[in-house]
């Protein structure tokens, strides 16, 4: 199969900072990036404003590292979390709504994180872990409990049931997208590999063969999109690359992720590159995604 190459994007704009974290708010069209080492930063994805801008919370990791982050599925709320020093920071992306500093859940490593989180309901496990925790209050403070498994099977069968499609070895969850009650999955058990879809809202699933190298991934409903430094891919279910974006002369890639249609603008594709001459020096890259392109 033949593949096509888009080089110019339909919209494109600077912006500083070394940005190396990215992802769609839920039930959004805006883009979430670290804000150097202090915080994060909501962005318009089309006009490159800035919608928001939280800081950390007092006894964050003194380096500002954001190793993971959870959203909440309305886009409220997010939780970064920092490997290094276990500190974590739930930080409200509502005006006027306080944040929070609490520990990490006792994961084996801030990877690999598989988590809901609807409203108050806030259950997580991953991280190379068979456990399982609950983010409760104590008072004032929140804070992660661990709990059986079984609790958490009676407290969301579905997404148990999920879980129990992915291997907790040698499968690495990429993403987690909490308003489509799905997550993006790198599954390297077996010699061919896998990337994928599940979901704990309905039984579709989507899967293809994975490339040799695998390290973020967007999903779009029909196209799984895979980050190289140099190159995105755009598979399709049969493992065939559609679609190839070339990162401009000068930058690598640093992070992606698709939007949906809203307020008169289409779906589209985000890539975010970093100049190789200057790491605060950035592009957003926003192709439309419709069936002409994609």
């Amino acid at each position: 199969m033949t593949h096509q190459s888009i080089v110019n994007p339909d919209t494109k704009f600077v912006i500083a900072g070394d940005i190396y974290k990215v992802q769609r708010r839920p039930m959004h069209s805006h883009i979430v990036i670290n804000n150097n080492y202090q915080g994060i930063r909501v962005v318009d994805p089309w006009n490159g404003n800035d919608l928001l801008q939280v800081d950390f919370t007092e006894g964050y990791s003194n380096s500002g590292i954001i190793n993971e982050w959870c959203f909440r599925a309305d886009g409220q709320a997010v939780l970064i979390l920092n490997e290094e020093h276990r500190t974590a920071s739930l930080l409200s992306l509502e005006i006027n709504l306080p944040s929070y500093s609490l520990l990490c859940p006792s994961v084996q490593r801030v990877i690999d994180l598989r988590y809901i989180w609807e409203r108050n309901l806030f259950w997580i496990t991953g991280g190379k872990s068979y456990a399982f925790f609950h983010l409760e209050w104590q008072g004032d403070i929140p804070i992660f409990v661990e709990r059986s498994g079984m609790q958490a099977r009676i407290a969301h069968r579905s997404w148990r049931r999920a879980l129990d499609k992915l291997p907790v070895s040698n499968c690495n969850v990429l993403r987690v997208e909490a308003d489509k009650s799905q997550m993006l999955y790198h599954d390297f058990s077996e010699k061919s590999g896998q990337v994928g879809v599940v979901s704990w809202q309905d039984e579709i699933s989507w899967s293809a063969p994975a490339p040799e190298e695998v390290s973020r991934l967007a999903f779009d409903g029909k196209h799984m999109f895979i980050l190289h430094e140099y190159e995105v891919h755009a598979l399709n279910e049969q493992g065939q690359i559609e679609t190839v974006y070339p990162v401009p002369e000068g930058f690598h890639y640093s992070g992606l992720d698709t939007i949906p249609a809203q307020d008169n603008k289409p779906a589209a594709l985000v890539l975010v590159c970093n100049s190789l001459s200057d790491p605060h020096y950035n592009q957003f890259l926003v192709y439309e995604l419709d069936s002409s392109k994609n």
